[in-house]
C-alpha cells in the first residue's frame, strides 16, 4: 500500500512538473539497504525531463520520510554514461578473467551542482555540489554490479538539517537502463513525443 502511495505521489509532482517544461520520463529499479530488515530492498526510481532547463532529473526515494532529487545536466550525464562504459568493460574483464572484486572506486566522484532531498513535507535545497561516487562490485565471478554512493546532504537554510542517502545498489540490468535512460538520443527523442502529445492535449482545452 504504501508503495502504490508513494507511486501515485510521485506522479502527481510529475503531472505537477509538466506545466513549466517537465515530463514524466522512465522509471528505473535498484536496491537499498535496509537496517531494520538487515537486508536488500528493491525500490524504483523515478525519472523526468525538464526541456527548458535541459535537465534530467532522479527521483530517488530511499526511505518512509525521504526523497532525493539530483538534476543532471548534459555534462553530468555525459559523464556518468563514461562510468557505465568503463563498468561495461570492467565486467566483461572479470568476467573472462573470472576474478571477483570487492569494491572498486569507478573513475572520479561526479560534481552534481542541484541536489534537493525531502523530509516529510518540506523539501531542501542541499548546499553547495553534492558528488555522486561510483563503485565496482563482485557477487561472484559471473554477477558484477555497481554501488552508486552520494555525499550528506545539507539544507542550504538550515544547517542543522541533514540526511544521507542510502547506497544505490545496481544489477547488469538495472545499469543498461540507466545508460539508455542517460543517452542523449533517447532524451531528445522523448521530449520531442512529449511536447507533440503536449499540443495535442492543449486543443482539447
Amino acid at each position: 500500500m504504501k508503495k502504490i502511495f508513494f507511486g501515485l505521489l510521485l506522479c502527481l509532482i510529475f503531472s505537477m512538473n509538466s506545466f513549466s517544461g517537465e515530463y514524466n520520463y522512465k522509471k528505473l529499479k535498484a536496491k537499498i539497504s535496509n537496517e531494520i530488515l538487515k537486508r536488500l530492498v528493491d525500490i524504483e526510481i523515478w525519472t523526468s525531463y525538464n526541456s527548458e532547463s535541459d535537465e534530467l532529473n532522479i527521483w530517488v526515494h530511499d526511505s518512509f520520510l525521504a526523497t532525493v532529487k539530483y538534476q543532471l545536466k548534459l555534462k553530468q550525464r555525459e559523464q556518468i554514461r563514461e562510468i557505465m562504459s568503463k563498468y561495461e568493460e570492467w565486467r566483461n574483464k572479470a568476467i573472462e578473467e573470472r576474478v571477483i572484486i570487492e569494491a572498486k572506486k569507478i573513475g572520479k566522484p561526479i560534481r552534481i551542482p542541484k541536489t534537493w532531498f525531502k523530509l516529510g513535507d518540506d523539501w531542501y535545497k542541499n548546499l553547495g555540489d553534492n558528488y555522486l561516487t561510483y563503485y565496482f562490485v563482485s557477487v561472484d565471478a559471473d554477477t558484477h554490479g555497481m554501488i552508486i554512493s552520494s555525499y550528506k546532504l545539507e539544507s542550504s537554510h538550515n544547517r542543522f538539517i541533514t540526511y544521507g542517502p542510502a547506497n544505490l545498489c545496481l544489477d547488469y540490468e538495472d545499469i543498461q537502463i540507466l545508460n539508455d535512460v542517460l543517452a542523449e538520443e533517447n532524451i531528445e527523442k522523448f521530449s520531442e513525443e512529449a511536447k507533440r502529445k503536449e499540443q495535442i492535449e492543449n486543443e482539447f482545452k
